[in-house]
């Protein structure tokens, strides 16, 4: 009875932790999958570890970033005031471009740096977006229609 409970509370947090995750908390998911994870290690004991033993797998170490952590960690180690606007709204570049009916690598290529594959941003765009991007606070624009906000410029 004692393992059909603790498998419960297993299902149970996983899914608040699926919950949080959907709604941007990553912190308390983290601590949602904890909880599940010591409940499992209490039903079935031996079979996860209580700490690991060493920080290696094999010959390779666990900490070893791939390729596509270090493409997203430059993305957003210098993010401009659009993409800082819209992380303030939980979203991205591409949930914007898909919403306003863009083609997401055209929008992608206005954030990237001139030498990167950027692409100059339509002033018609630029103006429509640091309307759509105001502080309710200051009634200022978070992503001013100037080269501050677009690297690659804008064009007429």
């Amino acid at each position: 009875m004692e393992k059909l409970r603790l498998l419960a509370a297993v299902v149970e947090t996983r899914r608040a932790a699926d919950a949080e995750i959907a709604a941007g908390r990553y912190a308390e998911a983290a601590n949602h999958l904890s909880v599940a994870v010591e409940a499992l290690r209490r039903l079935t004991p031996g079979w996860l570890p209580s700490e690991p033993k060493s920080r290696k797998l094999g010959t390779m170490d666990a900490q070893e970033s791939n390729r596509g952590a270090s493409v997203a960690a430059a993305r957003t180690k210098d993010p401009l005031p659009f993409q800082l606007a819209l992380f303030g709204r939980n979203s991205s570049v591409p949930q914007w471009a898909e919403a306003k009916g863009l083609e997401v690598e055209k929008v992608k290529s206005w954030v990237k740096r001139p030498k990167k594959g950027g692409r100059r941003i339509p002033r018609e765009w630029a103006l429509k977006i640091a309307r759509e991007f105001v502080d309710p606070v200051t009634g200022q624009t978070l992503v001013p229609a100037d080269e501050s906000s677009w690297p690659s410029g804008i064009k007429d």
